[in-house]
């Protein structure tokens, strides 16, 4: 192995670095569908319909995890918090396909990692890593491109209903938070036609802490 010349690390990382972010990317579409706030399925939800009324359905606002406001939910509240829930589970849907994709590139991925810090520590040794090496990293690099490429439309889907998500739940939040007002809590919870709060201040949707 020739020491007479000292390459750039970046020279051999830039591939792969280009493909990582497009992995990571694409993770936090999947993870970034509404913020702060998480819904909680409630079973029999019939989804190809929204409610015209408010009947049964509560809101609960808790400070220290103890009951201090309780309301039937107005219609728009209702409206919005069905919304929310059908385009959650329409994201569930979407993202059946990055699991496929999460699943072929995993081992990929940790081999480019390896790849990348083996290359590392010949440079730091030799000045220069191996042209095999080199080579064999590259055609991985392209390999999980293409990978991710194929995934495209899907990983597009995500992030566009990730956004939906996000602009629903945040006219659903600002509702609550305004007959809030003022008032002081930790959680803002929806309890559903039929369902009994069960006790636990981990039941329910919940809501960031205000300020």
């Amino acid at each position: 192995m020739s020491s007479t010349s000292n390459y750039p690390l970046k020279k051999y990382f830039s591939v792969s670095l280009v493909v990582l972010l497009a992995i990571v990317g694409c993770s936090q579409a999947v993870s970034s569908q509404s913020g702060s706030t998480a819904v909680a399925s409630q079973p029999g939800l019939q989804t190809n319909t929204i409610a015209n009324t408010n009947s049964g359905y509560q809101i609960q606002v808790l400070k220290n995890c103890k009951l201090v406001k309780e309301r039937v939910m107005t219609t728009e509240e209702v409206e919005l918090y069905l919304q929310l829930q059908q385009a959650e589970q329409l994201m569930e849907h979407l993202q059946v396909p990055l699991t496929q994709m999460d699943q072929e590139l995993s081992a990929r991925t940790k081999l480019l990692t390896s790849m990348s810090d083996r290359i590392e520590q010949q440079v730091e040794q030799y000045g220069e890593p191996e042209e095999s090496l080199v080579r064999e990293q590259a055609e991985l690099s392209r390999d999980v491109s293409a990978i991710v490429d194929s995934f495209q439309p899907d990983i597009t889907a995500v992030s566009t209903q990730g956004k939906l998500i996000g602009g629903i739940a945040d006219k659903f939040t600002s509702l609550l938070k305004t007959d809030i007002g003022s008032q002081s809590y930790d959680q803002i919870r929806v309890i559903s036609p039929g369902k009994q709060p069960t006790g636990s201040c981990d039941e329910g949707i919940f809501f960031q802490k205000s300020v």
